[in-house]
């Protein structure tokens, strides 16, 4: 494990480019209007990763980005079960990563460095690294693409202008914001608190629109395709929390036996996926029904979710030394 570290921590300069170029001429890049979900009946795991994998993103070009906690670096793996294609050095503890719309660009929420990190995709570095008001856990480009959305331990949703690289205001929302969702008419932001509650900011005066009481520890959240429902994976609760996103009122609760990390919906909008760290689970959820489809034992502590483009497949970071992925 220590040779097949360095081997792709230390690749030359132009090596993790050229790889992910490649990666992209093998799967293409066409019109990503056919989406799908994964079925579940195949998973397998990514070469063994030190540091604590934790947060990922899926390219466009299939290689999956995953955060590694102790190593400060994002690794570079790709969806197929082959050796790893690199390494991204960012700040200390990469708890989330995500992909702008256009994919040309990632966020980084440095947790321990107070910042949020931008990494270019196209040379595969860390081109800037925006200072926050406190320890940033998630990160959320908007619809458009110009804003980055960055949740903190002390309850703040710092927002980051994307072409200056720079923190252009806040807005408080509650304590130890977490989990964040937009609505699909890119006005709302929905904020959960691991204190208790849901906040509703307008993004269009950046202000807290209404807050919600939720117990359970709130962590993952996810807004419906048509944006009338809020599902709310809660940690220390034994039920995911269906509100409804105009009145803030739980209108149903999906069981699942234990306490729920990260929430993510498939690009079709069919199935939401759940993690659960202390039963080494991730869960699917048929989302009109709310019923479960699937439990899959993948072991070890899974922790965030993200999807290819197209749905077809699934990464999760597995805090436990790996990804698992779901197709």
């Amino acid at each position: 494990m220590d040779f097949l570290r360095s081997s792709f921590r230390h690749l030359p300069r132009l090596a993790l480019p050229c790889a992910l170029a490649l990666a992209a001429c093998r799967t293409g890049t066409g019109p990503q209007n056919s989406f799908t979900h994964p079925s579940g009946q195949v998973r397998t795991r990514s070469a063994a990763l030190t540091g604590r994998p934790f947060g990922v993103a899926v390219t466009r070009s299939e290689a999956i980005l995953v955060g590694l906690q102790d190593e400060d670096r994002l690794a570079v793996l790709p969806l197929a079960d082959s050796p790893p294609l690199g390494s991204i050095d960012v700040g200390a503890v990469p708890t989330d990563v995500r992909l702008s719309p256009d994919g040309g660009l990632a966020a980084v929420s440095n947790q321990f460095s107070g910042s949020v990190g931008f990494v270019d995709m196209a040379s595969a570095r860390q081109v800037a690294a925006v200072p926050t008001s406190a320890a940033p856990f998630r990160v959320l480009f908007s619809p458009d693409g110009r804003r980055v959305y960055a949740s903190n331990n002390s309850g703040m949703v710092d927002i980051l202008d994307v072409s200056s690289r720079s923190w252009i205001g806040g807005v408080q929302a509650g304590s130890a914001s977490n989990g964040l969702a937009i609505s699909p008419d890119g006005l709302s932001l929905y904020v959960t608190s691991m204190s208790g509650g849901v906040t509703v900011v307008d993004l269009g005066a950046n202000r807290v629109a209404r807050s919600i009481p939720l117990a359970g520890m709130p962590q993952g959240i996810v807004v419906s395709p048509d944006g009338r429902q809020l599902f709310v994976a809660r940690e220390a609760a034994t039920a995911i929390a269906v509100l409804d996103a105009s009145s803030g009122v739980q209108t149903d609760s999906i069981l699942v036996g234990s306490g729920s990390f990260d929430l993510a919906l498939t690009p079709d909008g069919v199935q939401l996926f759940a993690s659960f760290p202390s039963a080494g689970l991730v869960v699917v959820i048929d989302r009109a029904s709310r019923r479960v489809v699937q439990t899959l034992a993948v072991g070890g502590a899974p922790r965030r979710i993200a999807f290819t483009p197209t749905g077809d497949a699934a990464a999760v970071g597995n805090e436990s030394g790996w990804v698992d992925i779901i197709r």
